[in-house]
């Protein structure tokens, strides 16, 4: 949101991985996976991980459970944060980082137009060669809503499982945390 930008209607969600009622949350410590050189560690903040032998991993074709979500750290140290700018950084590749077990966070949206109380999806197998309903192809790990999740499941080659609540409908557009409505920003409700 440009400064100088007034609020209309409501606040902006956040920015993807931010805890959005922190009063309610439980997040754990965690060690990336760092093997692989790095082939395994999260690339963005806000999306649903595993646990693999003890180490925070992506999720990969075919998973069917996740651990969590990977939360945005703060306060910031050094270049992780605010060097890189207002919803920037990426995520380490190997060493510490915060993963929410339970409660509520920003989460960006990859397809879809949920509503409060809405089941959240998390994109298990893609499918690359078809799409999804003409918007496009879903990635392993992509947040999508009810409806997109039943185009996938109902295709021969993709998959998703329910991974919480929405609790409205995202912002887009101007309150959007990119301020060009090229993201898309839910807050999710999470329970382990």
């Amino acid at each position: 949101m440009a400064l100088g930008t007034a609020i209309q209607y409501h606040m902006p969600v956040g920015i993807p991985g931010d805890i959005t009622r922190m009063e309610f949350s439980k997040v754990e410590p965690q060690m990336v996976d760092g093997s692989s050189s790095g082939t395994y560690a999260p690339g963005a903040y806000g999306i649903p991980v595993k646990l693999t032998n003890g180490l925070v991993r992506k999720l990969a074709t075919g998973d069917s459970a996740l651990y969590g979500f990977l939360v945005r750290p703060y306060p910031y140290n050094g270049s992780v944060g605010a060097a890189a700018g207002l919803g920037g950084g990426v995520p380490p590749t190997t060493g510490p980082c915060d993963v929410l077990r339970s409660g509520y966070i920003a989460v960006k949206l990859a397809f879809g137009s949920p509503t409060r109380g809405s089941t959240a999806y998390v994109v298990t197998t893609a499918n690359s060669s078809t799409g999804i309903s003409g918007y496009g192809s879903a990635a392993v790990g992509d947040i999508v809503d009810s409806t997109t999740a039943a185009t996938l499941n109902a295709a021969s080659s993709g998959s998703a499982i329910a991974c919480g609540i929405f609790m409205g409908p995202p912002d887009t557009g101007t309150y959007a945390y990119d301020n060009t409505g090229a993201a898309s920003v839910a807050e999710l409700a999470y329970n382990t």
